[in-house]
């Protein structure tokens, strides 16, 4: 699939980190046992999941609104 090459270098580290690039059937985005990231499940990430995470890493970093995965979206098209 067509991505920006931002996105492609993003994608290639995020894999060879996840140490799932032999696994071309497996899920690309996978969920992690007690939200450690030292270890990543064959389980997908679910939509829950995914704005558990983005809550928390907004709380660690002092963003105390409201922010989820659309966020996301409008400021990547936007930048």
């Amino acid at each position: 699939m067509p991505c920006h090459h931002a996105l492609a270098d993003t994608l290639r580290a995020y894999i060879d980190a996840a140490g799932i690039a032999e696994d071309r059937k497996g899920f690309l985005f996978r969920t992690s046992p007690r939200h450690t990231a030292s270890v990543l499940t064959e389980q997908p990430m679910t939509q829950a999941d995914a704005w558990r995470m983005i809550r928390r890493r907004a709380a660690a970093a002092g963003i105390m609104v409201p922010i989820g995965n659309h966020t996301f979206r409008a400021t990547g098209i936007t930048a």
